[in-house]
């Protein structure tokens, strides 16, 4: 192995901690964890319409979780909602540029 793949490793190990870090700081900030778990569980289960209400609940409730914009994003895309899918991916890259392959 290169010293070149040890960085690249290295690198890549300390990213998905800081964004770890940095997702349970927003879910303990504000009390969106919870939406988003229902959300996930109602899209899982086919309740999309009800899916897609929580996360935008959540979305709302947390404007700088990229998390939550993600998801509502997600939802939307899925269901049609072509428009509000493209604002929230926007808005989930903006708030983190620099890891926008990992949204």
């Amino acid at each position: 192995m290169t010293l070149r793949t040890v960085r690249a490793i290295a690198s890549a190990i300390t990213l998905a901690l800081c964004l770890a870090s940095v997702d349970a700081a927003q879910d303990r900030l504000a009390p969106t964890g919870s939406d988003l778990d229902r959300a996930q569980a109602a899209f899982e289960a086919g309740r999309y319409t009800e899916a897609l209400s929580l996360a935008r609940r959540a979305a709302n409730a947390a404007p700088t979780s990229v998390r939550a914009q993600t998801v509502r994003a997600g939802i939307a895309e899925f269901l049609g909602e072509f428009d509000e899918a493209r604002t929230f991916y926007d808005r989930a890259v903006a708030l983190a540029p620099d890891d926008a392959e990992l949204i």
